[in-house]
This record gives structure tokens, sequence and C-alpha cells, in this order.
């Protein structure tokens, strides 16, 4: 009887050890959930003229020039200037990574005053799941550089969450720039390339030429994030 105790603990250690190895596989490619190449949002939601009715393709006019997005279009809140505030929403879907990473720049200076009443931060992505915030990606850089940044979600493996890009500032300076958003079970670093960026002061005031900067890093092939049942 104790040899069967024994054997049947070890079996149910196997068991969970392959589960959690399985759950955490470093091997499991990425989920794409949006890398906005395409002329639209597609199936995001807009709300207010921040985001334009699509993605940006590059500097806008009078914006100060952005760099660290990957291809040719990414998320951008300048349409309309600094002033124009709004939100960005995906269609539902299921977390199935541990992590949500994405590349993400812009910012809102501290203590500025905020357009419409939109939860989270001034210009931030929030992850959305239940209808609760319970995590946020604060874009707080004071510069157009996109960089990477990750949040565990593995708490929330299995739910059906939403992202909102939000830009509720109305200040100079006050947007956001997000692409590439992924679910993935590896956080991603920065390569050690070099590159010239444009950055702004700590006062967020005139663009200044800065030297380098670490370059992005090169996102692995990515599959489309499942659908909800």
């Amino acid at each position: 009887e104790k040899k069967m105790k024994m054997r049947f603990a070890f079996i149910l250690c196997a068991l969970t050890f392959a589960a959690r190895a399985q759950n955490s596989s470093p091997g499991r490619p990425d989920l794409l959930i949006a890398d906005f190449e395409g002329p639209t949002y597609g199936a995001w939601k807009v709300t207010g003229t921040a985001f334009g009715t699509g993605p940006s393709h590059g500097t806008l006019p009078g914006e100060v020039p952005v760099s660290g997005f990957l291809g040719h279009g990414f998320a951008n809140s300048f349409f309309g200037g600094d002033q124009a505030t709004g939100t960005l929403t995906s269609p539902p879907f299921r977390i199935d990574r541990k992590y949500i990473a994405c590349l993400i720049g812009g910012g809102c200076p501290p203590g500025v005053p905020s357009g419409r009443r939109v939860p989270g931060g001034q210009t931030c992505l929030n992850i959305v799941v239940d209808g609760r915030i319970v995590k946020i990606f604060n874009a707080a850089g004071g510069n157009n550089i996109l960089t990477p940044e990750y949040l565990d979600v593995s708490p929330f493996v299995g739910k059906i969450a939403v992202i909102i890009i939000v830009d509720n500032c109305m200040a100079p300076w006050g947007h956001i720039l997000v692409d590439q958003i992924v679910q993935t079970d590896n956080p991603y670093t920065p390569p050690p390339a070099a590159l010239p960026v444009t950055t702004i002061s700590p006062g967020y005031g005139l663009p200044t030429q800065a030297s380098a900067v670490p370059a992005q890093s090169a996102f692995a092939p990515v599959q489309p994030s499942a659908e909800p049942a």
C-alpha cells in the first residue's frame, strides 16, 4: 500500500510538471493581436478624432519624427494634433499566452487637463477582462520612440479580453503610439544595435537630437490570436 501511494504521488507530480511545462513552453509561437499594417483599423472600434480613420504609415504633419515601429503602420493619436482625444478598442480575444507585449511611445506631461473621462491613464493601453481594467501600459516616455513593453497576464489565461488604447490628454505632447501587439510566452528585449533618434527633453520641451538608443527588437513570426468561441 505504501508503494502504491508513492507511485501515485510520483505520477501526480509528473503530470503536474508536464502541464506546467506545456503552459509555459518557450517554443509556442506568438499570437498576433494587431500590427496596424492595413489602410484601416478593421474590426477595431474608433471613438473621438485622435486616431483618425486608420493607422499612420509614418510621421504625420507637425509631429516629432517617429521611430521604433515595425513594418509600415502603427496606431497614432496625433491625427488632429495633440488637442484631439479618443479611444481605439479591439474586438474580443482569448488570452492564450503568459504575456501581452507591444511597442509603445508618446506620453502626456503630468498634471495637465484631460479630455473626456476615460478609465486608466491619460495616454495608455488598457487590458480589460470581464469589464475591468486588469493591466495598463502607460505611455509616459515623453518621446516618439516606440519601445518594447510587456505585461504578465498569466492569471487571466483562458479569459476573454479587449484592449483599449486611450488618448485622454489635451496638452502639448499629449498623444500615444502603439504597434505590434502580441501574446507571447517570452518577453522581448532589444538587441544591442543602435540608431539615431529624436528625443524630447525631460520638461517636454523642444526636440533634441540624441546620439543613439537601442534598436527595437524584431518580433518573431506570429499567428493571429484565437477568436473566442
